[in-house]
């Protein structure tokens, strides 16, 4: 990790609130992993032919984001790609997510961390030309990583599928499922938001007792360019986070208060 003895990592995107003073601390942000996922069910999808057409990424997967560019590689697969006089070698994001994982495999620090179900289904018996697991309509704006030898784990794993650009709000769904058992599962209720009436639906209620309670700890997406958006999130922040202060009124930004 980047800072040695950290407690944990904690990632938001930026069209995301989250409300972390609603969270008890030594459940949320201790030793389990979690990330905002819709569902955690996966099959597995061989790879396709590639095709692309203009204006959409278009191609052979359902799920559009599969057939996003992960963008230039040098390795001897995708679609060239020609910019200027310089060639470029392009992937989508499943064959990015296909190498990542193909390497993952090999990489006793992240397998040993695996079960051995999981090292059997996902690696094992899995061909190299499949990803699995392979989670449709799944991906992850905000996620926390804890500081201990499962969060070291993890933390490899995301670095690799990060060299291979393998998209990360695509890859972690993919990690957390491979590496993750679960009795160390923590399920992360979030709600989507309608951006034009700030009109708030649970789009994943937890069916485990930590986050039952929970009322929308996290909203997204919801973006801050839109005035309504911002003055939302500035009310929620001034009238509900006590370790918050507004620094300047001609800033937008708050800071936590040194305790």
């Amino acid at each position: 990790a980047k800072f040695p003895g950290y407690g944990g990592y904690a990632l938001m995107n930026d069209d995301a609130m989250f409300r972390g003073w609603d969270l008890r601390r030594e459940i949320w942000f201790g030793d389990r992993p979690w990330g905002a996922f819709q569902s955690m069910t996966y099959t597995e999808q061989d790879t396709m032919e590639r095709f692309k057409q203009p204006r959409y990424p278009y191609g052979p997967y359902k799920w559009s984001w599969w057939n996003y560019d992960s963008g230039a590689t040098s390795k001897k697969i995708g679609i060239e790609k020609k910019v200027g006089k310089q060639l470029f070698r392009t992937r989508t994001y499943f064959d990015a997510a296909l190498g990542a994982l193909n390497e993952m495999c090999g990489e006793s620090l992240i397998t040993e961390a695996m079960s051995d179900e999981a090292q059997q289904e996902f690696c094992t018996n899995r061909t190299n030309t499949t990803v699995r697991p392979f989670l449709k309509n799944e991906k992850v704006d905000s996620l926390y990583v804890p500081g201990n030898d499962l969060g070291e784990a993890m933390m490899h794993a995301i670095a690799l599928f990060g060299e291979h650009d393998s998209f990360m709000e695509i890859s972690y769904p993919m990690i957390y499922t491979m590496l993750v058992p679960e009795e160390k599962k923590l399920e992360m209720p979030y709600c989507d938001s309608s951006l034009e009436t700030l009109n708030f639906k649970p789009y994943f209620r937890s069916t485990k007792d930590e986050g039952k309670s929970l009322d929308c700890p996290l909203i997204h997406p919801i973006k801050f360019g839109f005035d309504h958006c911002y003055e939302y999130w500035k009310q929620i922040v001034e009238e509900q986070c006590t370790s918050c202060e507004w620094k300047h009124a001609n800033q937008s930004f708050w800071s936590i208060i040194n305790e």
